[in-house]
């Protein structure tokens, strides 16, 4: 497997707004484990009974790596960005929206033709109808806009994991003026933690009130879960930048994390309030340069799993979708049927990474260079 080149890794450099970053591999690594287990999530009715509790429990919550994706790609962001946002510039912001629109959406139109194979197939090939919610006509054209999860819609249809995408576009609009704020409001320690705590707990106490889950009713509630995580992440960033020159804040983010997955496992923390926390904790920890933790998240095999996370991410619901079309109802045993999934989909992102997402994103982006060129350019 060769080498992949570092200036497409996470976070490795700022897409040509400003200068290089530092990379940061041990987050590359995570954002691959958060992806498969999203992955193994979307396949949990099929999971072979055979598989231990405790492991088909952690499958069952696996709608919990897109928070770990919100508060990470808010980290993220800022690592890259936030320091062309001290000041509101326009064509900064356009420049840093074309090349984020850039990053995400020559995948997902892809995915999104890819998809009309599906009610196809059915309608040729299937006794049953077409389900015409899961098929929906302005559904697929609100995809197209990426506007899909901004409470248009009563339920997910097509592509169902590219609903965070949408939020997630939403997040890279309204990241100049988070930055901006953030540049100008985070002085010290203290009001830096307050400014990650206060979203969070705003987040958590409006789905209290709601009576609603931290993955219920995501039409409805993907949209703020994603912003207020994202706001966390941007804050997170800015504590992160004080660490860099206080080392004991890493210290003091295991202890944290300690206490409150304490919590969380003790029934004394509910989900929304324990596990964003939990998840800022760890994206801090192995932001760090250095460590045992960071080691285990950025060996090479977890580096490159990471590098297609995207592609896996977007594509694996449609292999879902045909592997249940082929095999699953048959006599395939579960467990054949589980290994054809996982090889499938990784086989699939591993390919959309190499001659889609890539190209794509190379096309694209040369389109942002003409309209919005670079200042030195």
């Amino acid at each position: 497997m060769s080498k992949v080149p570092s200036a497409v890794r996470i976070v490795s450099r700022t897409d040509g707004l400003h200068g290089a970053r530092r990379h940061l591999p041990g987050l590359t690594g995570l954002r691959g484990i958060a992806a498969w287990w999203v992955v193994l999530f979307h396949f949990k009715e099929f999971i072979p009974s055979g598989v231990p509790g405790w492991m088909a429990g952690a499958i069952g919550r696996g709608y919990l790596a897109v928070d770990l994706f919100f508060v990470l790609s808010g980290f993220i962001i800022a690592y890259n960005y936030l320091r062309l946002f001290q000041s509101f510039d326009i064509r900064t912001c356009l420049r840093f929206l074309g090349i984020r629109l850039a990053r995400i959406y020559p995948l997902h139109l892809f995915m999104l033709a890819i998809f009309l194979i599906n009610p196809v197939a059915i309608a040729v090939a299937a006794s049953r109808g077409i389900d015409r919610q899961r098929y929906d006509a302005v559904y697929y054209v609100y995809s197209l806009l990426l506007v899909q999860n901004w409470g248009f819609t009563s339920a997910l249809a097509w592509n169902v994991p590219a609903w965070s995408i949408s939020t997630e576009w939403f997040a890279y609009l309204c990241f100049p003026i988070l930055a901006w704020i953030a540049s100008r409001s985070t002085r010290g320690p203290m009001m830096t933690i307050a400014c990650i705590v206060l979203p969070l707990a705003i987040l958590a106490t409006a789905l209290d009130a709601v009576g609603i889950p931290l993955g219920g009713d995501i039409p409805t509630n993907g949209l703020a879960r994603c912003i207020f995580e994202f706001t966390a992440g941007i804050f997170l960033y800015r504590l992160w930048q004080l660490a860099d020159i206080a080392a004991a804040y890493y210290s003091y983010a295991a202890v944290v994390f300690v206490a409150i997955a304490g919590c969380y496992l003790g029934s004394v923390l509910d989900e929304q309030w324990a596990m964003p926390a939990i998840w800022a904790c760890v994206v801090f920890m192995l932001a760090n340069k250095s460590g045992a933790i960071v080691n285990i998240g950025s060996n090479h095999i977890l580096e490159t799993i990471g590098e297609w996370s995207y592609s896996t991410y977007l594509c694996h619901y449609f292999v879902r979708d045909w592997v249940k079309f082929l095999l699953i109802g048959g006599s395939v045993p579960p467990w054949v049927t589980l290994a054809c999934y996982l090889t499938a989909t990784l086989a699939m992102s591993a390919l959309l990474y190499r001659f889609v997402e890539l190209p794509g994103r190379g096309a694209f982006r040369r389109l942002v260079d003409r309209a919005v060129p670079p200042r030195h350019a």
